[in-house]
């Protein structure tokens, strides 16, 4: 996780969907296929960090740490 100083300036959350039982019940949010995808939950940018193409940046780590673990697919 990227610091500013000592202030987490940004990071997302990214895990593999199996690991969110949580999500099972919400209708909107079911599985398409038996694909074992990840899932990108949530992003955080520090105000100061922002329009710099951090966002980008940060998909495109998720993105890579993902496919290097074996992931077929990252949802968001």
């Amino acid at each position: 996780m990227p610091f500013d100083g000592d202030v987490a300036a940004r990071w997302c959350k990214l895990v593999p969907r199996a690991q969110l039982e949580w999500l099972v019940p919400a209708r909107c949010l079911q599985l398409l296929d038996d694909l074992p995808v990840w899932s990108i939950l949530c992003f955080f940018v520090r105000r100061a960090h922002r329009h710099h193409g951090v966002m980008g940046a940060l998909i495109d780590a998720a993105v890579g740490v993902a496919a290097s673990a074996g992931a077929p697919a990252v949802e968001a």
